[in-house]
């Protein structure tokens, strides 16, 4: 059994380099503290077969305090999707896009594959964004994610279950 004896604990600032058990190293941020917090809940359902990046409704505007702050970016989707008989697997993709039309994150977080043949087939699957965005900016930032479906096959968004959408800004 091991022994961990600690003297005197402190508050951690600034960037923090941690050497673990087997030599290698870890850089994270310590210290930080929630400055402000804003969130969004939705069930709105959409149905699509397009292959184009359509919005899902998550959408925050967000005003830093600080521009040295890390805003953590987090979100939880529901999707459901259906396939026509003759297609077996299909993708859908998701974005998470800033105010300048830049995108910060692309997640393929649901995947369908059937082996099956039974007609609108589905599949519910949740998807989960986690991101530290540094805008270096006390400007107002529009988030927003966005979905599309890498076939014609159609995907319920959002449908029978409420999603969540979160930013929390981080001083350092």
């Amino acid at each position: 059994m091991s022994k961990l004896e600690v003297r005197e604990i402190g508050p951690i600032s600034g960037e923090t380099e941690v050497r673990l058990a087997d030599g290698a190293t870890a850089v994270g941020f310590g210290g930080g503290k929630v400055i402000q917090y804003d969130f969004m809940f939705q069930n709105q359902e959409i149905t699509t077969s397009s292959t184009d990046w359509l919005d899902t409704g998550f959408e925050l505007n967000f005003t830093p305090k600080s521009d040295s702050s890390r805003l953590r970016i987090t979100a939880s989707l529901k999707v459901d999707g259906y396939m026509e008989n003759s297609i077996r697997s299909a993708k859908t993709y998701f974005r998470l896009w800033r105010h300048d039309s830049t995108v910060i994150e692309i997640e393929r977080g649901y995947y369908r594959n059937m082996n099956v043949s039974n007609e609108n087939r589905g599949l519910t699957g949740w998807v989960n964004f986690h991101y530290v965005d540094r805008p270096s900016t006390t400007a107002t930032i529009n988030y927003k994610i966005k979905f599309k479906n890498d076939n014609t096959n159609s995907t319920v968004f959002n449908g029978s279950q409420i999603g969540v959408f979160e930013i929390m800004e981080i001083a350092l």
